[in-house]
């Protein structure tokens, strides 16, 4: 069928190389496919975390300005703020044995928060500790109280 050696190799590489490109064509064309199939849902979820970048700043803000608003309120309002709040991170972190909690950690404490709304963190955790002082020393002065 050949004549001689070399159009025998000159036809083996040209089909070799000719099956590298098909083959290469048809990748390129399948990874275009597949980037045309999955660029509309990575473009969703990147609207969708813009939305909630959005939303969480709008949260900081009503939380911060609620926060504000506390600061000039009589300790007793501070004390039952902070105790419904540490009530529903309990409730928050144990949403049942085969469920995952809601929130990972204590909010004040979480990274997240922590790395972008360190004021808002900061202000409860220093609201906890304070609340949490006065707590003990209501609870000693009614321990020395005297008895009737």
């Amino acid at each position: 069928m050949y004549k001689t050696d070399e159009a025998f190799t000159a036809e083996s590489h040209g089909l070799v190389v000719g099956k590298a490109y098909g083959l290469r064509q048809g990748y390129d064309e399948g990874w275009n496919a597949a980037i045309a199939h999955v660029q509309p849902q990575y473009d969703a979820a990147l609207r969708e975390q813009r939305e909630l970048a959005y939303a969480l700043n709008a949260l900081s803000v009503i939380a911060y300005s609620a926060l504000a608003a506390l600061k000039a309120a009589p300790e007793q309002h501070r004390l039952a703020v902070t105790d419904i709040y540490a009530k529903e991170v309990n409730r928050l972190m144990k949403a049942g044995q085969n469920a995952p909690g809601a929130i990972r950690a204590v909010p004040h404490t979480d990274p997240a928060l922590l790395a972008r709304e360190h004021d808002i963190a900061n202000l409860v955790r220093q609201w906890f500790e304070q609340s949490l002082a006065l707590a003990k020393q209501q609870q000693r002065s009614n321990d020395n109280s005297p008895s009737p």
